[in-house]
């Protein structure tokens, strides 16, 4: 069974205290129970609740504290990542290839400098409180490595490993990485493995350019780029002028009425793969939204009049929720151009697009993300109505896609635990 993923784009406009008990909502697992001094020791924390921008600290700030054999205090900062694969793509072909594995999650890595047993646990601190998870312990034992570099003790002037070997940089300018530069992400790799077994110990790679190569820094949209940032965000309708509004995106374009879902970087795709490509649109009368993969309308236009076309259900908000299926083509590994075409003299606006593959044997779906709207007039706590929104979104996809209730012939409940009746938890639940 193939993962789901592929990408998602919309946009969103307590005290605390800390239980002293291991919390069911935040587990850690370490899966390197063993390692040598300076070698890697990787952990897993799985968090029961989703967030929306899991890269934000003031939204989420997960770290592991750690007690040293020799009783020091570590605190380690987790981080938010995604597994891909590289394998089984295009031959022959140059852009860099990365199809999802699985859905996201938290990881904790940490090298440690003295030898003996460790123990740790992980805190979770967002809008809710502090939760501590379970604790676990590691062992470190010797290894030939030579430490961490740093300045010299002996002269600070130069680098020095915490063994005290002296370390003398030899290596070159590596500029910029991207599937349009000499170097993608393959060729550095080879670069690097040949500076390496000709005794180079050093790179200087280029971060800080823009979007069309590696760019930590820079604005990266569907909407915009960051050397041309005019994406078509708007506040929500009947919310302009609010500056506290919700966004959502207006349907419209310079050439034409077309709005294009242009993505920083090539989209991977598995060829013969099924995808569904959902969302939310609301036009005024008289206008309606084509969706386009290639140059093929997928579906009737989709509007706001009270006949509903087909593949969309009706909010009482005057939005309506539109579902596009359609399969790749053989031989196909790359996303097609996605557009939304605005037919009519009205205006038009899209929220919570997504893009998931789903399995055809089994019709299992994984949802990777989701984004919604809030719109509920005057917001006196925004905290407190993101938490409600969120948790009313993991309550319909679990009603949706999770939880069902088993009954027997005589009217017995057959899953009425935990471990039978599946409760949307952090692995089902989009960002």
């Amino acid at each position: 069974m193939r993962c789901a993923l592929v990408f998602v784009v919309a946009v969103m406009g307590g005290g605390l205290g800390r239980s002293s008990l291991a919390d069911e909502r935040l587990s850690l697992e370490v899966l390197t129970p063993k390692a040598g001094r300076y070698e890697k020791v990787e952990f897993r924390v799985r968090v029961a609740r989703a967030y929306r921008n899991p890269f934000d600290p003031e939204e989420v700030d997960l770290t592991l504290h750690m007690t040293a054999p020799s009783g020091a205090k570590v605190v380690l900062p987790a981080f938010f990542g995604q597994e891909y694969r590289r394998d089984g793509g295009p031959p022959g072909e140059r852009r860099d290839w990365f199809y999802p594995v699985g859905m996201p999650g938290w990881k904790a890595r940490f090298a440690a400098a003295e030898g003996g047993w460790y123990s740790a646990v992980a805190r979770c601190r967002d809008a809710l409180g502090t939760v501590e998870s379970n604790a676990v312990r590691f062992e470190v034992g010797p290894s030939a490595r030579r430490g961490f570099l740093r300045a010299s003790r002996q002269d600070p002037r130069f680098f020095a490993f915490d063994d005290g070997t002296p370390y003398f940089a030899i290596g070159h300018n590596h500029a910029f990485v991207g599937d349009a530069q000499y170097a993608n992400g393959r060729r550095s790799e080879e670069i690097f493995g040949r500076v390496a077994r000709n005794g180079g110990n050093f790179l200087r790679i280029w971060v800080c350019c823009h979007d069309w190569a590696t760019a930590i820094e820079a604005r990266k949209s569907a909407w915009g780029r960051s050397w041309a940032w005019r994406p078509p965000i708007v506040p929500m309708p009947g919310r302009e002028g609010d500056p506290h509004a919700p966004k959502c995106v207006e349907i419209r374009g310079e050439k034409g009425e077309t709005l294009a879902v242009s993505t920083t970087h090539p989209l991977a795709t598995l060829p013969e793969t099924h995808y569904v490509l959902s969302g939310k649109v609301r036009t005024e009368p008289g206008t309606r939204v084509v969706v386009v993969v290639g140059n093929r309308p997928l579906g009737e236009a989709i509007d706001s009049s009270p006949a509903k076309p087909s593949g969309v259900s009706r909010g009482s908000d005057g939005w309506v929720a539109f579902s596009r299926a359609f399969t790749t083509g053989k031989g196909q590994y790359w996303m097609e151009p996605i557009a939304l075409r605005r037919e009519g003299p009205g205006k038009a606006w899209l929220d919570a697009l997504s893009l998931v593959e789903v399995d055809p044997d089994t019709g299992f779906v994984k949802l990777l993300k989701h984004w919604c709207v809030e719109d509920c007039g005057t917001v006196i706590n925004p905290q407190l109505v993101d938490e409600q929104i969120r948790g009313g979104i993991v309550q319909g996809i679990g009603g949706a896609m999770t939880e069902h209730c088993l009954y027997s012939e005589e009217g017995q409940l057959r899953n009425g635990t935990l471990a039978d009746y599946l409760v949307p938890m952090a692995g089902e639940m989009p960002d």
